[in-house]
């Protein structure tokens, strides 16, 4: 599940926290969020950071909550305002990411990315997910040979989505890589049998595969 292991650490770091005040007013955004009710968990969170502004597990979460309630440009204030106190925080990073990749601000979405995969763990929810959105930018700049390399690598770190797995045939295709294409499109329609997208690409690249 996306940010799975991120919500639970942070759910952790919010139970030992408990003693607390403040904690009472946490989980609230959090479960906002896991209840898709983004605005209202984007209202606790910009409470949480003006009464602390340097509560990282705070922007976080109202990062994800704008990110869910498509307020792309907020949540890229946020970030860059969280990344004032901790500039290497990896779910930070993301969806600074996230949110240029949302706006079409493909350079800098691209470099957040690159900056996250390189020191985010290989467990982390996101993972795949930056792999996926790499490709996605690279598909818009026409860079289709590092679509399929991005693409690739997001599907060997979860191979059960077939909008990936379609995404990486057509940079494939894109790039004259037709066997890899053609591989990728066979997995797109075993996962989904009416992908039409997907069988539309089978049939383009079967006759180049020789």
């Amino acid at each position: 599940m996306r940010r799975f292991l991120a919500f639970i650490s942070i759910c952790f770091s919010f139970f030992l926290a408990g003693i607390f005040p403040a904690f009472a007013q946490k989980p609230d955004a959090l479960q906002m969020y896991r209840e898709k009710r983004y605005e209202e968990g984007a209202a606790i969170g910009r409470q949480e950071v003006a009464v602390n502004p340097q509560n990282i597990d705070a922007y976080v979460v109202l990062c994800w909550n704008l990110l869910g309630a498509h307020r792309y440009v907020e949540a890229e204030n946020y970030a860059n305002q969280a990344r004032k106190y901790d500039s290497a925080n990896t779910r930070i990073i993301e969806a600074l990411a996230e949110s240029r990749y949302y706006q079409g601000k493909n350079a800098s979405a691209l470099e957040a990315f690159q900056i996250y995969v390189s020191t985010a763990s290989k467990t982390a929810g996101d993972y795949g997910w930056a792999y996926y959105y790499m490709g996605d930018i690279y598909t818009r700049l026409t860079k289709y040979e590092h679509a399929d390399i991005a693409f690739t690598s997001a599907v060997n770190i979860d191979g059960k989505r077939s909008l990936w797995w379609f995404k990486c045939g057509y940079a494939g295709e894109m790039a004259g890589s037709y066997k890899s294409a053609l591989a990728a499109y066979e997995k797109a329609v075993s996962l989904d049998a009416s992908y039409q997208d997907a069988l539309r690409g089978l049939e383009r690249v079967k006759p180049k595969v020789k």
